[in-house]
């Protein structure tokens, strides 16, 4: 529908660099209109099932009238301003560091390869002398909270809001090859002013890069080879963001032909540290976007 018409805005994206989270600003109408995901529907059972959350370590909201929403309060409520209730998406950090000592280096932060000429630093720990895990079970918690709740907002066809849709996105939180795969469509405004005004290119899109490296390296680290990654690009309204991986991006999923919304989509976006990344960029630009017509 939004490649055709314009849509009353039912949601906002926003980046927010200081705390390192996605804002996402839900009008009222939706907050009101909007069904209580329960705890024992299929969808949810089967995303507990699938990342091991359970009753006893793990909690659940699906009402957006709540204090938060999702797996483990991964969504939480802020404010009201104006016509709009304000939700802040803190992104999880995936890499923590431990207080044992990096097996490779010993604890030194040295690379200890003796053919290395390109690296000073341990690859494994990047300097710090300390071994490092993954949760990746925390980010999966945010992944399958935002799948929910973008889906849950696609119900609410109709709002009083006077400003425009930007853009509507949806999103997998699954293992494995193409797991964490987003798309989504941008609305028509936005979608003219990448192909016609010169800003997006030189100012919106090298927003949103920064915003997506800033992402990748609070919740994993921006490691030397990583910072040449990330890459965005606008061409004749063809939109592309791109984060590290085997050619991970979002891109148009066709080229400008006339005035209205552009749908995207995605490739090779295999886990959530990538999937929120490129949810960082889009919601940088959008947001931007917001503030140029304001």
């Amino acid at each position: 529908m939004m490649q055709q018409d314009i849509v009353p805005r039912r949601y906002n994206l926003r980046w927010d660099g200081k705390r390192n989270a996605i804002l996402i600003q839900i009008h009222r109408d939706c907050v009101r209109k909007a069904m209580v995901v329960k705890e024992d529907v299929p969808r949810v059972r089967e995303m507990s099932d699938r990342h091991g959350f359970d009753g006893l370590l793990d909690s659940f909201s699906g009402d957006l009238k709540s204090e938060s929403f999702g797996f483990n309060r991964s969504i939480g409520r802020l404010s009201s301003s104006g016509d709009y209730v304000c939700f802040l998406t803190p992104l999880p950090r995936i890499r923590i560091e431990t207080r044992f000592a990096c097996e490779d280096c010993g604890g030194t932060g040295d690379c200890l390869e003796p053919y290395s000429v390109l690296e000073d630093k341990c690859r494994r720990c990047w300097g710090t002398g300390r071994k490092h895990v993954n949760d990746w079970r925390g980010v999966f918690a945010t992944t399958a909270s935002l799948s929910l709740l973008f889906d849950l907002l696609e119900l609410c066809d109709e709002t009083t809001a006077t400003e425009e849709q930007h853009v509507i996105v949806s999103m997998m939180a699954d293992y494995g090859q193409h797991g964490s795969s987003l798309c989504g469509c941008f609305g028509a405004s936005f979608s003219n002013y990448l192909h016609l005004d010169s800003t997006a290119a030189n100012v919106t899109v090298p927003g949103a890069i920064e915003a997506m490296k800033r992402a990748y390296g609070f919740m994993y680290e921006l490691g030397k080879y990583h910072r040449h990654d990330f890459r965005g690009d606008v061409h004749d309204g063809f939109l592309s963001l791109s984060c590290p991986g085997d050619a991970c991006g979002i891109h148009h999923s066709d080229y400008w032909r006339e005035p209205g919304g552009r749908e995207f989509s995605c490739h090779n976006v295999d886990s959530p540290l990538q999937s929120l990344t490129l949810l960082a960029g889009i919601s940088s630009l959008v947001g931007q976007f917001d503030a140029v017509l304001s």
